[in-house]
């Protein structure tokens, strides 16, 4: 069932139209050599008004839940990163921006193969997101170490995941 919104097709478009104003603005500032607390909140007003915008297009055109699921995972990566450009003195904006990146990765995943996506690819995904935490912060050698044997037991499961679906193919549907 496709569900359609005209109204908040329209409010799409214009929370997308603001936030293309806002980049703009935000770059012309930057081509004047403006910075400060007005081009940050400039910067993060373009990320929320592009999240929102993705927020009211989905909800105008959705065609189950599942896909209202998938695309909230967008607009979750797009809120985010606006938060990083508001505060990039945060505790742990590291660690923001790599969840901001997962978010990305894993929208890419659905868009890619949406029926195909299983809570073992994302968890890997996950897992390459928290070795790039442990190696900011810890020495690089432990941060080799876990990444060698993790990338050994992911070579694994993937080899394992290609042989399964290879023989389901082999077999039959």
């Amino acid at each position: 069932m496709r569900v359609r919104r005209p109204a908040l097709g329209w409010f799409a478009a214009a929370l997308i139209a603001a936030s293309l104003a806002a980049r703009l603005l935000t770059v012309c500032l930057r081509a004047l050599r403006a910075t400060g607390l007005d081009l940050r909140v400039l910067e993060g007003m373009t990320l929320f008004l592009a999240a929102g915008a993705y927020l009211a297009y989905a909800l105008a055109h959705h065609r189950n839940h599942r896909e209202l699921v998938t695309r909230s995972i967008l607009v979750s990566a797009f809120l985010l990163w606006g938060i990083v450009q508001l505060i990039p003195g945060l505790a742990d904006v590291a660690l923001l921006n790599d969840v901001v990146i997962l978010l990305f990765v894993a929208d890419l995943a659905f868009l890619l193969k949406p029926l195909d996506v299983s809570l073992e690819q994302l968890s890997r995904a996950w897992l390459g997101v928290r070795l790039a935490a442990v190696a900011r912060r810890s020495s690089l050698v432990a941060a080799t170490r876990l990444g060698c044997v993790a990338g050994a037991a992911i070579s694994s499961a993937y080899a394992r995941h290609l042989d399964f679906r290879v023989g389901a193919r082999v077999r039959g549907p």
